[in-house]
């Protein structure tokens, strides 16, 4: 740990007890679950290192059982990119619910034209009933790709999602139909396996 804290605990009948703490802004974790449940209690942004990663996490955090019956979005521009180039998503978003998560209608993260925030993590104490759909389609961040790590096994392994995800396409194909019109396909991306996020695809340009 970067710093450590002892706090001396004195119970009412004298005998004591000693326990570390750890600072939060400094600390480096064992996993991200770790952090959601013990180290993030309110709304705000967040900054951990886990296993020499660094992750910056925009917390939302409600106490008691909570049903969302329309449309919500969470996260705003500061997580995400403002250019291809010179500024990339900078947060994941987390949803923390201290009971029961009931979704009844859309549940999405925030993106604009340069795509969504590094993740959306949702943490969720009690039961997670979806009757809707929880969505990051289209959502793909602007940014350097990272090993995720999300829990860590008694063992000492990681369940993790890696940094490099599957194969893109290839650059796809067209032709002229008998309307002597250009038909186009679309190279498709590979699979995602082990936690990978799935390959994106390729469509082929025609320069006259």
């Amino acid at each position: 740990m970067d710093k450590k804290y002892l706090i001396t605990v004195v119970a009412k009948d004298g005998k004591t007890k000693l326990e570390t703490f750890q600072e939060f802004s400094d600390g480096k974790f064992d996993s991200l679950y770790t952090i959601a449940d013990k180290c993030i209690k309110k709304d705000g942004v967040y900054n951990a290192t886990v296993n020499g990663q660094n992750y910056g996490i925009h917390a939302y955090v409600y106490d008691g059982d909570v049903t969302l019956d329309s449309t919500t979005t969470l996260g705003d521009a500061n997580d995400v990119a403002t250019s291809l180039t010179s500024y990339n998503a900078k947060n994941m978003v987390l949803l923390k619910v201290n009971g029961n998560l009931t979704i009844n209608s859309y549940l999405t993260a925030f993106s604009n034209s340069y795509g969504g925030p590094k993740g959306f993590y949702i943490f969720c104490t009690g039961t997670l009933t979806n009757n809707s759909t929880i969505s990051m389609n289209a959502k793909g961040a602007n940014a350097n790709g990272q090993d995720v790590y999300l829990y860590k096994n008694s063992n000492g392994s990681y369940e993790y999602v890696p940094a490099n995800g599957a194969g893109g396409g290839g650059g796809g194909s067209y032709y002229k139909n008998s309307s002597n019109n250009y038909v186009y396909s679309i190279g498709t991306g590979s699979n995602g396996t082990g936690r990978r996020t799935g390959g994106g695809g390729r469509r082929r340009c025609l320069y006259s």
